[in-house]
């Protein structure tokens, strides 16, 4: 379920990442939520893997749609097997075992018919991790952003941005 491959972030050898001889260092900073004047939840690996994290996660990733990842799994198979996959990914994210797999590329036409694109499909069980830990982060780092910063933020597009400069070029 969660090996590594050629393709894996963590390369041929499956050696690249942290010493994993030191212990991890964890952020558990308490910053103010902004809009609602309370206590954000500490940004641990304990509040990624929490069982309402990766329910949640999932649920995200499965509202999403997406194919199968080089493994083969749906999100239907996934489903299925949820409550033993979350355990196990509960237990492998704590004690730092988890690794994630390979990723599928696929080549989607550009718009306009102007050549191709890759596109990386990693696994369902590795979209819910991703899924997990930017729920956790998001809340803590979005309110930092910039107004003006438009990329890979919620609701806000190339086509936001485009609008925003002409807007900030016309005065």
């Amino acid at each position: 379920m969660f090996s590594g491959k050629v393709d894996s972030p963590r390369g041929a050898d499956g050696r690249a990442g942290r010493d994993r001889s030191l212990p991890a260092k964890r952020a558990v900073h308490r910053p103010k939520n902004k809009k609602k004047g309370k206590d954000l939840p500490a940004m641990t690996m304990e509040e990624v893997a929490s069982h309402e994290n990766l329910i949640e996660a999932f649920r995200q990733v499965a509202s999403n749609k997406g194919a199968p990842g080089p493994d083969g799994k749906s999100i239907e198979e996934v489903r299925q097997r949820l409550g033993e996959i979350l355990s196990l990914l509960h237990k492998k994210l704590l004690d730092e075992s988890y690794r994630p797999g390979m990723i599928r590329r696929v080549w989607i036409p550009k718009p306009g018919g102007k050549g191709e694109r890759g596109l990386g499909i990693p696994d369902v069980i590795d979209r819910i991790v991703q899924q997990a830990v930017q729920q956790v982060l998001s809340p803590h780092f979005e309110p930092a952003f910039h107004g003006s910063s438009h990329g890979f933020r919620p609701g806000l597009l190339t086509v936001t941005s485009t609008c925003a400069v002409s807007v900030r070029a016309n005065g």
